[in-house]
């Protein structure tokens, strides 16, 4: 058994081994443990150690290098009942904790019945991928959290789950104008309408083009998500924006869109990418180089060919090698 090629995968954190023979069942498994992977070593490590234990070699011991990840910080949050009250951060080195102010845990405690069992109603949330400092995005995410659910909505929640049997709260839409977004001052308040946005239209981008100028980084970062979701050439500008903000989440968000979308006429601006000062923004770039590129990416990725992340080197690398050799352009893994 060889390897034939290594291809990669969406995720930065993944590569697709290529083998030079199949399961004569033709039958695949899943590891689920794989959902709670850390990213801690470099593939500059990993992938010789793959090649040589698959072709029945000798490992040998390489000299290790600090571990390269993507600034990726991991955030979730406590939930009881719908309710919000602990906070948790995970980064490929380290786990932080914060817990909501007094009134979340008072209002978490007064939804308790007697026969409750919290260990097993209790659940994490998963509230994405953040990238920045770890107690940056402590603080982000914890005015973000108490932006969700201000004082009313605990107490809607509350009232729900004395008087009903508890089921996980539904998500409610609600479409807003650019008028009442507008006169809408309290940034908090502009977020919640932001996530309750059901999928907007092409009449929705001024709007958004708004919530892409404010200042706090919840909001631009929701609404480059909505933008992603308005399949038409037209919202590439607004998504530009986003690309070269000043926030690497935003950024990054922006590139994930970018992908999803498939739009060729992104590939210049992606070049651009490749310069980014955040790595998870470069690999992005080039993924979508190497999904979507031709001849004319070239040289804009031999420039970059020398990257100082491995991942984001490779992800080059393949790139060039797949447009040199004139094989096709493989859309969206």
């Amino acid at each position: 058994m060889e390897i034939v090629r290594v291809e990669p995968t969406p995720s930065p954190n993944t590569m697709k081994i290529v083998l030079s023979e199949k399961r004569k069942d033709n039958q695949s498994t899943t590891y689920t443990t794989v959902n709670d992977k850390q990213p801690k070593a470099d593939w500059e490590n990993v992938l010789p150690l793959i090649t040589s234990t698959l072709n029945h070699e000798e490992t040998f011991q390489l000299d290790q290098k600090p571990d390269e990840h993507y600034g990726e910080v991991h955030a979730e949050v406590l939930m009881f009942k719908g309710k919000p009250y602990q906070l948790k951060l995970t980064s490929n080195k380290e786990e932080k904790r914060k817990q909501l102010p007094e009134i979340y845990i008072d209002k978490m405690l007064e939804t308790q019945k007697d026969n409750d069992n919290i260990i097993f109603i209790r659940k994490w949330q998963d509230f994405g991928i953040r990238y920045d400092e770890l107690q940056d995005v402590m603080n982000d995410l914890y005015e973000e959290v108490l932006a969700l659910y201000p004082k009313q909505r605990l107490e809607n929640l509350v009232n729900e789950a004395l008087t009903t049997d508890f089921v996980v709260p539904k998500q409610h839409f609600h479409h807003i104008t650019l008028e009442k977004y507008s006169n809408t001052h309290d940034w908090k308040a502009r977020l919640r309408m932001l996530k309750a946005f059901p999928t907007p239209a092409i009449n929705d981008i001024p709007l958004l083009e708004t919530a892409l100028a404010e200042e706090k980084i919840p909001l631009r970062r929701e609404a480059v998500v909505l933008l992603g979701m308005i399949e038409s050439t037209d919202v590439l500008p607004y998504i530009y924006k986003g690309l070269h903000d000043q926030s690497p989440a935003v950024r990054r968000t922006a590139g994930d869109c970018i992908s999803d979308l498939v739009f060729k006429e992104a590939l210049p601006e992606m070049e651009k990418a490749l310069a980014d000062p955040q790595k998870i923004v470069r690999w992005r770039s080039a993924m979508f180089i190497f999904d979507e590129g031709n001849e004319k990416q070239l040289h804009s990725l031999k420039v970059h060919a020398d990257d100082s992340a491995y991942g984001v080197k490779m992800q080059i690398e393949m790139a060039i090698s797949r447009i040199e050799n004139g094989d096709e352009a493989l859309g969206s893994v």
